[in-house]
């Protein structure tokens, strides 16, 4: 599941229950989920956030937060099944890499 870029695409999937199911899906199952930047919103939609290490801009760790996950100051974050980055360079190179070890890992 890829999600282009911005705010509005992140409304369109938080409504489309699709999504949220292979969302949910995915973290119930321990399957490796990637979210970067406002896409990290989503945990919250499907009521995922609650206990969760999240990387996340100042912009969208106040309702993260709100919703039980606790923010960690550093570009990119691997909790559990779950790696999250800030929309910084450093981020999304290092969430893509850690995506591919964790990829190597559910295989085995």
């Amino acid at each position: 599941l890829r999600r282009p870029g911005g705010a509005n695409q992140i409304e369109t999937f938080s409504n489309d229950l699709h999504v949220r199911r292979i969302l949910r899906a995915f973290l119930r199952e321990n399957e490796p989920v990637a979210l970067a930047g406002v896409s990290t919103m989503l945990l919250t939609t499907i009521d995922a956030a609650k206990g969760r290490k999240v990387a996340a801009s100042d912009a969208d760790s106040a309702l993260l937060i709100a919703a039980g996950a606790e923010i960690i100051d550093q570009p990119t974050v691997k909790d559990q099944n779950l790696i999250s980055a800030t929309s910084g360079e450093a981020g999304i190179s290092d969430l893509l890499e850690m995506l591919a070890q964790a990829i190597k890992e559910s295989a085995n």
